[in-house]
């Protein structure tokens, strides 16, 4: 039984049973997969903005005393101002008044009043000191306004302080500002960071709407490091609370915090460590929130191809390999799905063992008609064989009796003709299954017996022959043995040779690109080359017509030779007509 030729292509993974369910399954998830994927990627968003917020509640609470202690300055300003007008009547009482005022309030360090000309007069201290000359007074004095900045070495306290001046009037009209200092120690002093009930805040700045920072919790001097980049304090709105992501100078990343004090220019900055905050849940988690439901969806389908693959797929598998088996080396399913397979797989399985079954018979029934056909062809063969020999036979008996040696000779040349028919059916009668003969071997049988016959015992010839094996159909074998035979008889009958040297005759059998080759070539001896008239030259050319190709006659002075080149044909079944 001849196999099963596999596909022009190799199987391929991806047109797999598994791998179209995976995609079918993740093309039917995905829409599912997006929107949970937006809805946790709208659920961290606000969760983020719910802890900004909460970090800005935080920052809030952080800056509570500091916030307090400047609005206190600045309702002792306002106080001081109400009496800035007697005071100022009164030189000799302002010293006096003023270091009593600081005497009661230890959070503030210096307190004055300083008219439009800047030369203070009316201090806490008694030394009169010159401000005309700083490079922002020409602007306080343009446009009077609440202002608070931050002095590293003020004259009055000889500190660092902060300093809040208000615009005090007399008589309705803009007479200067009320100026009091509060020590940059006494903030330093309160710990902000013990009253959060979360860890992660690194620094809290405090800044003026100038830009200025101007306190620290911990280190001023590390500010510029903390400060975000690319960050414009001098433009900042201070009227509204707000937080936002970015890299530090330093190139940390931080979560800033900015909530703006009330009531005066300055506002509080918040630096957040995110990597300390997560004990707090304040952070997004380091595995993106589109993580978690791409996991599921990866799960879900996971889940869904294995209970395929466990209820379907392993079973196709199973009676795709006993397919196989039973398509290679017809080999009978033994052993049945197990319990696990469905019923309709089950029932799959029994029908495909009744197919196998009934395969199998109808195998044995057309093995045992062909090998009954072949039986009696090769029978026909052999009797065909003998019949013929039997003809040879009545003719070589008609031999004998003829009195004529042209009748004779004919009589031969028909006899051969018959003996080579009588090799094809013989052929034909041992040939392999396929029905083919090796049409080298039976030439060569052709022209041992030629030369037998046809050279006499006193004769010797030159013989060469380059003849291999070449296997041809009846069709094909039948006009090719019998042209062989004519001209390897015609080429005994006109071969000649020069005096001393020996006649030379040539075979030649070839198989060239699915094309056989057969070639007969002589010598003449000097004697010109027959025209070719006869008989044997007609069924030369008959049996080149019946192969589908000319013979090709060449000769020169001393060589005949005879070609013929023809395709190797195919099986072809003949039609029928019915």
């Amino acid at each position: 039984m001849t196999k099963r030729q596999a596909g022009p292509h190799a199987p391929k993974w991806y047109r797999g049973l598994r791998a179209r369910l995976t995609l079918m399954l993740s093309i039917a998830a995905l829409p599912i997969g997006l929107i949970a994927v937006f809805q946790t990627n709208r659920l961290a968003e606000t969760a983020d903005k719910n802890a900004e917020l909460a970090l800005l509640a935080l920052s809030d609470q952080a800056v509570q005393s500091e916030r307090l202690l400047i609005q206190r300055a600045r309702g002792a300003a306002e106080m001081l101002g109400v009496a800035a007008p007697l005071l100022l009547q009164n030189p000799e009482n302002c010293v006096p008044f003023l270091q009593n005022f600081l005497d009661q309030d230890q959070d503030f360090s210096y307190a004055a009043i300083l008219p439009l000309d800047g030369v203070v007069r009316c201090s806490s201290i008694e030394e009169v000191l010159d401000f005309s000359g700083y490079p922002t007074w020409p602007d306080l004095v343009s446009d009077p306004r609440p202002n608070v900045v931050m002095n590293p070495a003020a004259p009055g306290s000889k500190t660092a302080v902060i300093v809040v001046s208000i615009p005090f009037e007399m008589d309705g009209t803009f007479a200067g500002y009320i100026s009091i200092s509060i020590p940059q120690t006494k903030l330093a002093e309160r710990d902000a960071f013990a009253d959060l009930p979360v860890s992660g805040l690194v620094e809290l700045f405090t800044f003026n709407d100038t830009g200025s920072v101007l306190t620290a919790e911990n280190d001023l001097s590390s500010a510029e490091d903390l400060l975000p980049q690319g960050f414009d304090f001098a433009n900042i709105s201070t009227k509204n609370a707000q937080s936002f992501r970015g890299i530090s100078k330093a190139g940390d990343a931080y979560i800033y915090t900015i909530v703006p004090v009330s009531d005066s220019p300055l506002s509080i900055m918040g630096v957040w460590d995110s990597n300390r905050m997560a004990d707090a849940k304040l952070l997004r988690s380091a595995i993106p929130a589109s993580a978690f439901p791409i996991l599921m969806w990866i799960a879900s389908v996971a889940v869904a191809v294995v209970a395929l693959h466990t209820l379907v797929i392993r079973h196709i598998n199973s009676l795709r390999r006993q397919m196989t088996s039973f398509a290679t080396n017809r080999q009978i399913p033994a052993n049945p799905l197990d319990q696990s397979a469905s019923t309709e797989l089950a029932e799959i399985q029994d029908r495909f063992i009744d197919m196998t079954d009934d395969i199998l018979r109808e195998e044995a029934r057309l093995e045992a008609m062909v090998r009954e056909q072949k039986v009696m062809a090769k029978e026909v063969h052999h009797r065909v064989k003998n019949n013929l020999q039997m003809i040879a036979s009545i003719m070589n008996m008609q031999i004998r009796n003829a009195q004529h040696q042209e009748s004779i000779e004919t009589l031969e040349r028909v006899q051969d003709r018959i003996t080579a028919l009588a090799d094809v059916h013989k052929d034909l009668y041992t040939a392999q299954e396929d029905g083919r003969i090796n049409v080298g071997a039976l030439i060569k049988r052709t022209v041992q017996g030629s030369v037998e016959v046809g050279i006499s015992d006193t004769t010797t010839i030159d013989l060469s022959k380059d003849i291999v094996d070449v296997w041809l159909y009846p069709d094909q074998v039948v006009p090719l043995s019998l042209l062989a035979s004519e001209a390897i008889t015609n080429a005994l009958k006109h071969m000649g040779h020069m005096p001393g040297e020996k006649p030379k005759l040539h075979i030649s059998v070839q198989e060239v690109d699915r094309r056989c080759i057969f070639e007969v070539s002589n010598t003449l001896g000097g004697q010109p080359a027959q025209t070719g008239t006869g008989i044997g030259s007609k069924l030369i050319r008959a049996f080149g017509i019946k192969l589908g190709a000319e013979p090709v006659v060449t000769s020169d002075a001393d060589t005949y030779s005879l070609k013929i080149d023809f395709p190797i044909a195919e099986f072809e079944i003949e039609s029928l007509d019915y």
